[in-house]
């Protein structure tokens, strides 16, 4: 959710998510099919560990001890 929201306003940059749990092209797929908030409307795009999301890029990470 915080995600979603954030993605649509221009003042917020989000340039990484880590996410231990999931891969990056089911990332994209929970977010374009929302079954409580609804189907996303933006464009989404996977390229290998990167999300695009409206034409921005966020880097996408699956460490479990990121230190």
């Amino acid at each position: 959710i915080v995600f979603r929201n954030a993605i649509e306003h221009n003042d917020v940059e989000i340039v990484a998510v880590n996410d231990p749990f999931i891969e990056p092209h089911y990332a994209a797929y929970m977010l374009k099919y929302d079954s409580t908030h609804g189907q996303f409307k933006g464009d989404i795009k996977v390229d290998g560990n990167n999300l695009t999301v409206n034409g921005k890029t966020v880097r996408f990470h699956m460490e479990k001890d990121p230190a």
